[in-house]
C-alpha cells in the first residue's frame, strides 16, 4: 500500500470512530481531509474515492446542511457509474439516497430519476425486497399524480415490477417499446405463478400511499 493510500486508510478509521461516537464536527474536518487525500490517492474512478464523497455527503446531511450534502453525493455517485464493472449494490444505495434526499428538497424529477436509478440497481440484487422497491415507486407515484400524471405512474409500476420477477428468472424482461403493456403485465402475472391465494403480497405496493408488504413467494417459471 502506498503512503497516501494509508494515509486515507487511517484517516477512514479515524472519522468512522468520531462518526460513531456522535463527533459530529470533528468528523467533518477529518472528512474534508480524507477527501483531498483521496483526490491524490486514487484520482480515477475508484471506490475509496466514491466512499470519502459520500461519507463527506452524509455527514453534511446529518449536520442539516442538504444542499452542499448533495453535491458531494452527486460527486459520489458520478464516480460509482464510472466503475467498471458495476458495483449494483453500491449504486443502488447511492442512488436511492440522493432521490430521498432530492424528494426532501422538492426537487421532483431529480428525485424520480434517482429513484429509477436505484430501482434499475435494486432489481439486479437478488436480496432486495419487493417492499423496498415498492416504496420507492409509491414515491414515484406520488409525485407523478401531483404533477397530474396519474397513468405514467401505472404504466411505470407495472413496467419494474415486471423487470423484478424477470430478475428472479420468472419471466422474460418486457421492452420499453412493448405495445401493449396490459397484456405484458397479464403475462407477468400468469407466468409468475401467481394465483388469487397469492396476489396479497403485490397488492399493497401497487397502490398509491403504500407499500408494506412481506417478501414475495418463490415462484417457478413455467
Amino acid at each position: 500500500m502506498k503512503g497516501e493510500e494509508k494515509l486515507w486508510s487511517i484517516l477512514n478509521e479515524k472519522l468512522d470512530t468520531l462518526w460513531a461516537t456522535n463527533r459530529l464536527p470533528q468528523a467533518i474536518r477529518v472528512a474534508e481531509t480524507a477527501l483531498e487525500v483521496a483526490k491524490r490517492a486514487f484520482p480515477g474512478a475508484e471506490l475509496p474515492l466514491a466512499i470519502s464523497f459520500e461519507k463527506l455527503g452524509q455527514l453534511l446531511d446529518q449536520k442539516g446542511d442538504r444542499a452542499a450534502a448533495k453535491a458531494y453525493l452527486l460527486k459520489s455517485h458520478a464516480v460509482l457509474e464510472k466503475i467498471k464493472p458495476p458495483d449494483q449494490r453500491a449504486n443502488f444505495r447511492s442512488a436511492r439516497r440522493l432521490a430521498f434526499l432530492c424528494d426532501n428538497l422538492g426537487q421532483s424529477e431529480e428525485a424520480i430519476r434517482f429513484y429509477e436509478k436505484a430501482i434499475a440497481a435494486g432489481t439486479q440484487l437478488e436480496d432486495i425486497p419487493y417492499s423496498d422497491l415498492g416504496t420507492m415507486l409509491n414515491n414515484v407515484a406520488l409525485i407523478l399524480r401531483k404533477s397530474g400524471r396519474q397513468k405514467a405512474a401505472e404504466k411505470r409500476r407495472r413496467y419494474i415490477f415486471a423487470h423484478w420477477l424477470s430478475a428472479r428468472n420468472c419471466i422474460r424482461p418486457p421492452t420499453p417499446t412493448s405495445r401493449n403493456q396490459n397484456a405484458i403485465w397479464r403475462l407477468c402475472i400468469i407466468r409468475a405463478g401467481i394465483m388469487r391465494r397469492r396476489l396479497s403480497f403485490i397488492a399493497l405496493p401497487l397502490r398509491l400511499g403504500r407499500a408494506r408488504t412481506k417478501n414475495p413467494p418463490k415462484t417457478t417459471t413455467l
